[in-house]
């Protein structure tokens, strides 16, 4: 399938197909997506540019910004951003305040006045919002950060063109086509960023004020959250040298209840409880053809040590329009698999090996081989085996599916499939495994 560009005027009205001499595409997920071309002809600011990539995914841009040239002949720069953007942005909130509503409620209610309607929404629990002289476009933004959601536009189609527009919130924009790159073959080039972020083991969290005072000072709801966990990796040494918690807070004036308060702040918590890291890759042209913006990869790089293996989010793309060959992108903030399971099993087994009086953990291999015994010995060690899921053994009886029977207490499970391995210690609502950690073999 190859691209096509139709052109619309400022009025939804058809004018043709246009042919651009180049065309790129650039997009961050919450953030920027433009589209450059370069023409024989002009085009006119509020010009609409409906456009089909090389995957049949249909996506439209409002012409915002023109150039013109001359060298060995007469060509046009057009810039169009995302028709969201373009529209919304025109749009008016004078001024809206509200109390506990949904997410659907809130983008539905900024909606009202655009062309453009709410779609999939799966935002949870209510927000506050108010709104004071901004525009639509803003307001959609702060409702997705209200809600920590992400943002789409969906277009349905029909024979003229484009018949209705649509702004979905998402949990996760993409999907995971299993797209695995190799740096040194599928990667030129790798660069790593460590974030300036403060990194949390624990976190109080507090909430809305209470009716008595000490010394002069209003009290406030509280709870404390820990990772102990996460203590013992990015931690802060104490004064007999052993790991004690970094501690964060996280505060909510309206929170109200004390299990709202604590979910809140183990929410804040797991997002600052490890380094944020960002990897930009420049790729050859072929291989990221059909992965599009906020889609998972799998990378490998044998340059880093130990080997990296990431499982990463495509968090900004650039992009041949004409071809659908990225250029370059960037893996928004992801978590490095391999080092992180190779850490936790380190310090499962050093803690095994500790024994109740001692001050210090084992660190002889033979030592934290004697912990590893240990708790194999202790046993409770259940299999399930199917087909698709391959084999999955646990600390707790399981269904014929590798789901657990008892979801009290401690939970731990490993998943073995297809030379793949994947480790969980939480279930989800509906009694599935929560998998966190991977390690895949390669060829």
């Amino acid at each position: 399938m190859t691209a096509k560009f139709l052109l619309y005027s400022r009025w939804n009205r058809q004018i043709g197909e246009i042919q651009p001499i180049s065309a790129s595409w650039r997009a961050e997920i919450n953030s920027e997506d433009e589209l450059t071309m370069e023409l024989h002809g002009p085009l006119s600011k509020g010009d609409r540019i409906l456009w089909r990539d090389v995957g049949g995914r249909w996506r439209e841009h409002v012409v915002d910004s023109e150039t013109q040239e001359h060298s060995d002949g007469e060509s046009f720069d057009a810039r169009a951003i995302w028709a969201l953007q373009a529209d919304l942005s025109r749009a008016h909130v004078r001024q809206w305040v509200a109390r506990d509503v949904t997410c659907r409620q809130a983008l539905s209610t900024v909606l009202e006045q655009t062309t453009w309607r709410a779609g999939t929404v799966e935002g949870e629990g209510t927000a506050d919002f108010d709104f004071l002289r901004m525009s639509v476009y803003e307001c959609v933004l702060e409702i997705a950060g209200a809600f920590n959601l992400e943002i789409e536009q969906v277009l349905s189609l029909d024979g003229t063109g484009v018949a209705s527009r649509s702004v979905s919130l998402l949990k996760q924009r993409g999907r995971d086509y299993g797209a695995r790159f190799d740096y040194g073959h599928d990667l030129a080039g790798v660069s790593k960023e460590v974030l300036d972020t403060e990194v949390i083991t624990a976190c109080y969290g507090y909430g809305a004020s209470l009716d008595s005072k000490t010394d002069g000072q209003q009290d406030r709801l509280w709870v404390l959250v820990e990772d102990n966990e996460a203590k013992q990796t990015w931690g802060v040494p104490g004064p007999d040298g052993s790991p004690m918690h970094a501690y964060g807070i996280f505060e909510d004036s309206e929170i109200e209840d004390g299990e709202e308060l604590k979910k809140a702040a183990a929410d804040y918590l797991a997002k600052h409880n490890r380094p944020e890291v960002s990897y930009t890759t420049d790729i050859p042209f072929a291989c990221l053809k059909g992965v599009g913006l906020g889609d998972h990869v799998h990378v490998v790089d044998r340059d880093f040590t130990p080997e990296l293996r990431l499982d990463a989010r495509v968090g900004g793309i650039d992009a041949d329009a004409l071809t659908g060959e990225a250029t370059s992108c960037t893996f928004g903030t992801v978590v490095s698999v391999l080092p992180d399971v190779l850490s936790r099993t380190y310090q499962v087994a050093a803690n095994a090996a500790k024994s109740a009086e001692a001050s210090v953990i084992a660190t002889d291999p033979s030592t934290i081989m004697a912990g590893f015994n240990g708790l194999y010995e202790k046993g409770g060690s259940y299999v399930a085996q199917t087909p698709a899921g391959g084999i999955i053994t646990a600390n707790v009886p399981l269904d014929s599916q590798g789901r657990p029977t008892s979801t009290t207490g401690t939970l731990s499970a490993i998943q073995f499939s297809g030379g793949k391995l994947r480790t969980a210690t939480t279930v989800d609502s509906s009694g599935n495994w929560q998998w966190k950690d991977a390690v895949l073999t390669t060829a």
